[in-house]
């Protein structure tokens, strides 16, 4: 998926704020916004979205896959649940966990 794809994917969804005046959480202005939230509730182009994000990482051995408990799990659950060889280990502590901190890949 390249970044045409993945624009033409959020724009479906509505997902992007444009043309509007954004103060980030960071406190700088902005004119443009992902709303990640607005991609959720589609789950086939946040399958999509994650793949291509695990995808990207395919060679690099990761180990972990860290997300923000408030509104990054799901992005990084599709990570982890897209980076192949996932085990039914790997998954079980899921529901106990608010972020996907320390997640061993490898059993």
């Amino acid at each position: 998926m390249n970044e045409q794809e993945v624009l033409q994917v959020l724009g479906k969804v509505g997902a992007v704020i444009a043309d509007s005046h954004i103060v980030y959480t960071s406190g700088k202005h902005g004119t443009v916004y992902v709303n990640k939230d607005a991609v959720y509730p589609h789950t086939a182009e946040t399958s999509r979205l994650c793949q291509a994000i695990a995808k990207r990482f395919v060679d690099d051995k990761v180990e972990v896959v860290i997300a923000p408990a408030i509104g990054g799990n799901v992005i990084g659950l599709g990570v982890l649940c897209n980076r192949g060889g996932i085990t039914t280990q790997d998954v079980a502590d899921v529901p106990k966990l608010t972020s996907l901190v320390n997640v061993k890949l490898d059993a």
